[in-house]
């Protein structure tokens, strides 16, 4: 199983010319922005920017994989909150207040493990109960 696991991160831009401009100006847009936050371009940049806060913040991550059969599979993880912050916060929690709940009945070894191998399904359940939204289906 894990020689056959191969992992890459990708945003993608579409095909032919068009998707190759829509990929440099995604990169010039990303250097100009961060280049601009370090320098006198800043309170221009800001404008520009969203304003800095928790309110309103969300994130959605998508995952898309193709089994060694050929399945396409598209695994989705989202969120209100700010991602760096509030929803890791409450991620911890809540694998912390797992592990104290489930230390007597565990069966699972290893060496280390991720909290999704760890604490599974009791896991998944609380960061359901707290607002995540776990999904996977079939699309091919």
């Amino acid at each position: 199983m894990g020689q056959a696991l191969f992992y890459k991160e990708a945003w993608f831009a579409g095909a032919g010319l068009v998707g190759r401009a829509r990929a440099y100006g995604l990169a010039l847009t990303t250097k100009l922005l961060f280049d601009g936050t370090q320098s006198r371009l800043r309170p221009v940049v800001e404008k520009v920017l969203p304003t800095p806060g928790l309110e309103g913040a969300h994130f959605q991550v998508s995952h898309h994989g193709v089994t060694e059969d050929g399945e396409r599979w598209l695994a989705t993880v989202s969120a209100q909150g700010d991602p760096g912050y509030e929803v890791t916060a409450m991620m911890l929690s809540q694998a912390a207040l797992c592990l104290l709940e489930s230390r007597a009945d565990s069966d699972r070894t290893g060496g280390v493990l991720t909290p999704a191998t760890g604490l599974a399904e009791p896991y998944l359940e609380r960061l359901s109960s707290q607002g995540m939204s776990f999904t996977a289906e079939r699309v091919s």
